[in-house]
């Protein structure tokens, strides 16, 4: 995922970089993780099929969505899909 930076012990992804998230959803006292984590899932599935797009879609890591729609509660209920290739040890992504 582009946008994002990182220290020694921490991952960090602005706010900006996440489309799908305000401020305000974000807040840890007041705002709703669901909406964090929606934000980083939906980001996550963009960003692999815009590279999927460009390039040869890597085969160890697939991230597929489905969508079902409510007509009558006029909702989307998305279903995110993410499979890994891991080495048994030491638990890492299988090179391409």
């Amino acid at each position: 995922m582009s946008g994002y930076a990182y220290t020694n012990s921490c991952v960090l992804i602005p706010i900006a970089a996440l489309p799908e998230l305000t401020a305000a959803e974000a807040n840890a006292t007041t705002g709703d993780v669901r909406d964090v984590v929606y934000a980083i899932v939906d980001k996550a599935y963009d960003q692999y099929v815009a590279y999927a797009a460009l390039t040869n879609a890597p085969t160890k890591m697939v991230i597929s969505r489905t969508a079902s729609i409510n007509s009558l509660t006029s909702t989307i209920s998305y279903t995110y899909s993410f499979s890994f290739t891991v080495n048994l040890i030491p638990g890492e992504v299988v090179n391409e």
